[in-house]
C-alpha cells in the first residue's frame, strides 16, 4: 500500500517531462520605459497606458574550469580544486623579475586564503604574508586598508580583496606597467 505523498513512476516521469519542457521553451522578456516624470521603469510586462521598448540582454559563457593533475607528493594532499596550472615560460620569467613587494593579509581557517598560497606555491610568485588573527598590527594595518574579509592583497598602492586565479593575475600583472 501506498503512503498519502507518494505517486505512481509514470506520474513522476510525466511531471518531470513537463518541468524540463517549460524550462527551454519559457522565455522572459523585458520592457523598459519612462512614465510621466522622466523615471524609467523595467518590467516583464509593457505598461498598459504607455508605449515600451523591449530590452534584448546580452549573455555570455563562463569559462569552463581546467583540472591539472599534481606533480608533487605535497600536491596531491590538496583538494582538486586547488590544483592550479603553472603559467607559460614568459610569465615566469617576468615573475622572477618581481621585486617580491606583494603582501597577503590572512588567516589560517580561510579556504580562499589556502587557494591563493597553493597558487602563488605552484606558480613560484614571491610573497608576504600577515595572519591577521595572530598579529596585532598587521591586523590594523588590515583594517587601515579597509579590509573586511581576507584575503587582502596589497602591492604598492593598489589593493584586491578575495581570490580567483584570473582576478589575481588581472590585479598583479597590472602593477608591471
Amino acid at each position: 500500500m501506498r503512503g498519502p505523498n507518494t505517486f505512481s513512476p509514470i506520474w513522476r516521469l510525466t511531471f518531470w517531462a513537463v518541468c524540463l519542457f517549460l524550462a527551454f521553451t519559457t522565455q522572459a522578456q523585458i520592457y523598459k520605459w519612462v512614465d510621466e516624470k522622466g523615471q524609467v521603469h523595467y518590467s516583464d510586462e509593457p505598461p498598459e497606458n504607455q508605449q515600451a521598448q523591449e530590452v534584448k540582454l546580452k549573455t555570455r559563457k563562463l569559462p569552463a574550469a581546467q583540472v591539472i593533475e599534481p606533480q608533487t607528493t605535497e600536491a596531491r594532499l590538496l583538494p582538486e580544486s586547488t590544483h592550479i596550472k603553472a603559467k607559460e615560460p614568459a610569465k615566469e620569467k617576468a615573475r622572477k623579475k618581481r621585486p617580491g613587494n606583494l603582501v597577503m593579509y590572512a588567516t589560517k581557517r580561510c579556504g580562499y586564503c589556502k587557494k591563493a598560497r597553493a597558487y602563488f606555491k605552484a606558480n613560484k610568485i614571491r610573497y608576504k604574508e600577515f595572519d591577521i588573527d595572530k598579529n596585532q598590527a598587521a591586523h590594523q594595518t588590515f583594517k587601515k586598508l579597509g579590509g573586511k574579509g581576507v584575503p587582502l592583497f596589497a602591492m604598492g598602492k593598489q589593493k584586491m580583496s578575495g581570490f580567483s586565479a584570473q582576478r589575481f593575475e588581472r590585479f598583479y600583472y597590472k602593477q608591471e606597467r
